[in-house]
């Protein structure tokens, strides 16, 4: 073994993934890897490697991070999978089909960014989950410590992340009561779904069921609490949720099903639900995000004087430039103006904006009959990209 504290034994194509067990977003790309068959190296962001070298390129704390064998660094987990893919295109994971591709982008924001409260809520909230989260905590930054010393220094990583349930409105009653509701339909969908089919799409995980893996593996099929709900109430979506972290398609249940996506670019109607409910409670979030991004740009724009052009960052930070409350089943919920929630849902938008012809139209279909049409035709005024690790205007 090497001397250099910074070493990380690997072979030399393997790749570096920054990581630790717990996290939501690492479970995404984690799942991609192993399904893609790419060989890479897990590793803790508690290695000085990643505080030394890798972390110093960052603007922001934010994790997984891919080192490639080459040294290019990759954060967010969308742009990982995008430089991967490039480097990977064989078994893609984004369907040719474009009622397909849409499906796969569009669940895919919804995963990566319409359930933060559903996470928060249930990981969080709940005491029987304390023990064991204190643990995790403790141990992804001092991997060898004895359950004693974890439970002690647990103890503050649990009270910091509850500090936070306010902003997410999860401390208020109201809103968890409607945030359990919406699991509760969310796994009932689902479970139907997987019932029948072993992915979103058919025989293959598309990138929809990667953005999906976010939530229902780390928090919602991980933790104690939430992992004894979807074992009882949806015992398919589990199975997926294992089948996500195999290596291979793993789908024993289905011995008659190609390993491909859905034939004639077809997407379930079990999954128009799923769409539907994405439309009520994930849409009024994005127009929330996208009116407060405006907001900030025009703000922006009359500062420096100008009437056009916005070559300035968002924010370097993940908190985003504002918030508002949406309704939510009712009940008034907080959401912030994140510029990495509009960047997100743009894959979809921007993907649907530049159809033409027979694939615009049957996508249209798709988003009337899902009830996602204002989301659709609106105008987004700012668009935002993604430099340097960093959102910005485009």
């Amino acid at each position: 073994m090497s001397e250099d504290p910074l070493y990380v034994a690997r072979r030399p194509d393997q790749y570096i993934h920054f990581e630790v067990q717990q996290s939501a977003y690492a479970g995404k790309t984690r799942s991609y890897l192993r399904k893609k068959g790419i060989p890479f190296r897990a590793c803790l962001t508690a290695h000085p490697r990643y505080a030394n070298i890798v972390r110093t390129k960052m603007p922001r704390w934010r994790i997984p991070i891919l080192e490639a064998p080459d040294g290019t660094i990759v954060q967010d987990t969308s742009e990982i999978i995008d430089f991967l893919e490039q480097r990977y295109p064989e078994d893609s994971i984004y369907p040719s089909g474009p009622r397909q591709q849409f499906v796969a982008f569009l669940i895919e924001a919804y995963g990566d960014e319409g359930l933060s409260r559903h996470m928060m809520h249930y990981r969080w909230n709940f005491s029987d989950n304390d023990t064991f989260m204190a643990r995790e905590m403790a141990r992804s930054s001092e991997p060898q410590s004895s359950l004693q010393e974890a439970d002690i220094k647990g103890e503050k990583f649990v009270q910091a992340m509850r500090d936070h349930l306010p902003g997410l409105g999860v401390s208020n009653s109201e809103v968890q009561r409607v945030t359990e509701e919406s699991w509760m339909d969310i796994l009932d969908i689902l479970d139907e779904h997987f019932r029948l089919y072993p992915y979103l799409l058919g025989g293959k995980p598309s990138l929809g069921d990667f953005g999906l893996t976010v939530a229902h593996f780390a928090h919602l099929g991980r933790d104690p609490h939430s992992l004894r709900l979807m074992q009882t109430r949806a015992p398919f979506v589990f199975r997926w949720v294992e089948r996500m972290q195999a290596s291979d398609a793993n789908m024993t249940e289905f011995p008659g099903m190609q390993e491909a996506f859905l034939a004639h670019d077809e997407v379930p109607e079990t999954l128009i639900p799923l769409l539907r409910l994405i439309a009520g409670e994930f849409g009024p979030q994005i127009e929330a995000c996208i009116s407060g991004i405006e907001k900030r740009a025009s703000e922006l724009l009359a500062t420096e004087g100008k009437t056009s052009g916005l070559p300035v960052l968002v924010n370097d930070r993940a908190s985003g430039v504002g918030r508002s409350e949406i309704d939510i089943r009712g009940v008034k919920v907080p959401v912030g103006h994140t510029p990495i929630t509009q960047w997100k849902f743009q894959r979809s938008y921007d993907f649907y904006q530049n159809l033409s012809g027979t694939a615009r139209s049957s996508v249209k279909q798709l988003i009337d009959v899902s009830g996602l049409t204002s989301l659709y035709e609106r105008e987004i005024k700012y668009p935002i990209l993604r430099r340097n690790f960093r959102e910005i205007f485009a």
